[in-house]
This record gives structure tokens, C-alpha cells and sequence, in this order.
């Protein structure tokens, strides 16, 4: 029952983390792209 709850958890946490890190890199494309460094794949 503690696994369930941990992985559904686990679930919602990972889907907020990613949710909060698109809108921090859109955000900061928005304002001012100079100040993060964030790891692009699609340039080398």
C-alpha cells in the first residue's frame, strides 16, 4: 500500500517537475535567455 502511494506520488511529482521546469525555460526565453544556460540538444 505504501509502494501504491509512493509511486503514484513519485508519478505526480516527476509530472510537476517537469510541468514547472517548461514553464522556468519558457519563461526565461521570454525574459531574458542571457541569464540560463540550459542544456540544449538540438544545438551542438
Amino acid at each position: 500500500m505504501l509502494l501504491l502511494i509512493f509511486q503514484l506520488y513519485w508519478c505526480d511529482a516527476n509530472r510537476i517537475l517537469s510541468i514547472l521546469l517548461f514553464l522556468l525555460h519558457s519563461s526565461s526565453h521570454n525574459l531574458n535567455p542571457a541569464n540560463f544556460n540550459f542544456p540544449n540538444p538540438d544545438k551542438h
